[in-house]
């Protein structure tokens, strides 16, 4: 699997992520993604709307990503 990180999530990263407490779990779930992208720790589910065509998973209660399968 192939990972790429946009520039506009690497700015978000650098602002949303500001504690290593959540910095480690971020690579923790991204690593458990990378393994497992249904993973049911990750809570992965199909996105509708504007995102229709997208997925997400958790990171933490207010943080998830969305990518493209």
């Amino acid at each position: 699997m192939e990972i790429a990180f946009s520039n506009s999530f690497k700015q978000a990263f650098a602002k949303r992520i500001k504690n290593k407490p959540s910095e480690a779990i971020f690579w923790n779930k991204l690593e458990s993604f990378i393994h497992d992208p249904l993973n049911s720790n990750l809570k992965t589910h199909k996105l509708s709307g504007k995102l229709k065509g997208s997925w997400s998973f958790s990171i933490e209660y207010n943080l998830r990503i969305v990518f493209i399968s």
